[in-house]
């Protein structure tokens, strides 16, 4: 069974521009007269385009339904009660995204488990440099762990502890000490005798749905087959969290606290 493709997309806003005013959307109550059932968030293909975010061709969900606008030229020819059928109702839809924060999590102000001077490189894989001085508080400067390690993300539910590889990129946050913390700091000239709280980056994964500002009728949506709707049904799996090397983010993603980017699921 083939995969989704993914599509990384810069959003300003989250929604598509709307050409028409629609109502919000009403309580979901019998489906009976419609061709797509909310209730089921079925994924359809669009017949023609929308906007520059939703084209003709692209996989969206049906999420809900609205009442169709009374014509302001109604004479009292058109029905009073929505008889949620077709021929008076409005389709919400959507589509998907990947939604992923890098987030930063200090390892430890104290205790053996502080980073060590020796601990930190320069260069991926490279031995320790004892005479280089390193700069404090510069995100942009990437640094490479020497030995493997763990962090607890007290943030994440239930504060799991994640695997932290060797050669894993970091940014230096502040100077430390083993006994006295931030507050302990003695001066040296030997870059030897330093140590650091280093900033890890966590990467967390959820969804994030977009949805189109306009209401369409059923004849905009076309069908696609029960097996490529079983295939997206399945597709729930989000990536664990984990600790990504800096170098693998911008200088501006680094400098967040919590960075964002939308993945848009392309099916």
């Amino acid at each position: 069974m083939n995969r989704p493709s993914s599509r990384l997309t810069t959003l300003v806003g989250g929604t598509a521009n709307p050409t028409s005013a629609t109502p919000h959307p009403r309580p979901s109550g019998n489906e009976s007269g419609l061709s797509w059932k909310p209730s089921a968030k079925p994924w359809v293909k669009l017949r023609y385009d929308i906007n520059n975010d939703f084209k003709a061709g692209q996989i969206v969900q049906i999420y809900d339904v609205c009442e169709i606008p009374a014509s302001p030229t109604d004479h009292g020819t058109q029905p009073k009660l929505w008889t949620r059928s077709d021929s008076d109702t409005l389709y919400r839809f959507r589509k998907r995204y990947r939604k992923r924060m890098y987030s930063t999590e200090s390892s430890p102000e104290t205790t053996q488990a502080v980073i060590r001077h020796t601990n930190l490189v320069p260069v991926k894989g490279s031995s320790a440099y004892e005479g280089e001085e390193y700069t404090v508080g510069d995100t942009s400067r990437v640094l490479f762990l020497t030995q493997p390690t763990t962090v607890r993300v007290a943030w994440l539910d239930n504060k799991p502890v994640l695997q932290v590889p060797k050669d894993t990129g970091v940014t230096i946050q502040s100077l430390t000490s083993i006994t006295g913390g931030r507050g302990g700091v003695l001066p040296t000239q030997n870059p030897v005798r330093k140590y650091y709280i280093v900033n890890y980056y966590i990467r967390t994964e959820t969804w994030h749905y977009m949805p189109c500002t306009r209401g369409l009728m059923h004849t905009a949506f076309e069908a696609i087959s029960s097996e490529k709707q079983r295939e997206i049904a399945h597709i729930k799996t989000l990536a664990p969290p984990m600790v990504v090397s800096a170098e693998k983010l911008t200088s501006a993603q680094r400098a967040s606290r919590n960075a964002i980017e939308l993945i848009e699921e392309v099916y």
